[in-house]
């Protein structure tokens, strides 16, 4: 079993970074891999619907999602970490790119991967 964790701040190493290493320390300790894939601070350009990606298999653009999708292909669940500014999640980096990821895998990604998506990544506006 793998799990990917999502590092959505935009500190590379930062707090997120340490809570979700102390996740992946106790999920190896129960022998589950785990890979830390950080968003970065480059913005996650929204889906065109140009529908190329049923054809090519990946976005035509390339920003981290692709990246993030080679990776979740072999993925059995996932965590998504968030920073905490002003008592709530950043809205700026991370709720903006996940709901980017979220809207361009939803073609890209395996229908049991879409299920999970969508039923636990659920961004309010």
């Amino acid at each position: 079993m793998k799990v990917l964790l999502l590092n959505g701040s935009p500190h590379k190493q930062g707090c997120t970074y340490t809570a979700l290493c102390e996740v992946a320390n106790v999920l190896n300790q129960k022998n589950i891999e785990t890979e830390i894939f950080y968003i970065g601070t480059n913005a996650i350009s929204p889906c065109r619907d140009c529908r190329a990606c049923a054809k090519l298999g990946k976005c035509v653009i390339n920003d981290k999602v692709n990246e993030f999708l080679d990776k979740a292909e072999n993925a059995d669940g996932f965590i998504f970490g968030s920073p905490v500014h002003y008592a709530s999640a950043s809205i700026d980096n991370y709720d903006k790119n996940i709901k980017e990821y979220e809207e361009k895998t939803k073609v890209l990604l395996k229908d049991d991967l879409n299920k999970i998506m969508e039923k636990y990544l659920r961004i309010e506006n």
